[in-house]
């Protein structure tokens, strides 16, 4: 067994003895939500790696933690505005079913989002 497929082993593993755990009532739900920010994190992470790593054969580009890092913020946006697409979407449609607090938050968050890019581009322009 590679040591990436030990990995992924122990990740199923502790993901699956956390699903049970919560479901027969050792933790409580809410109690979840640093597990999924964490796996999230690692999600970002290793997407972000598989792209580098893609465009590094066909770039041959240099490898470095800048390198890595500029990949993963690049990743992050990409994944962000579909995220928004498929959000406004499933608005249009009606899907989407919030209450007014959680659309709110989730406003005051995007101008905020959108004001810290306006400040920074303008900054390079």
């Amino acid at each position: 067994m590679s040591a990436i497929d030990a990995a992924l082993w122990e990740v199923k593993q502790a993901l699956d003895q956390l699903g049970f755990d919560v479901s027969h009532g050792k933790y409580p739900a809410r109690m979840l939500k640093d597990v999924k920010v964490a796996v999230d994190e690692l999600r970002l992470t290793l997407w972000a790696i598989i792209e580098m790593e893609d465009k590094g054969k066909q770039k041959k580009a240099p490898r470095s933690p800048t390198r890595f890092r500029e990949k993963l913020a690049e990743f992050r946006m990409k994944r962000l505005e579909r995220m928004l697409t498929d959000l406004r979407s499933g608005m249009t449609k009606g899907a989407v079913a919030g209450s007014g607090a959680e659309l709110k938050t989730l406003a005051a968050s995007l101008q905020a989002t959108l004001d810290s890019i306006t400040r920074l581009t303008d900054r390079r322009a």
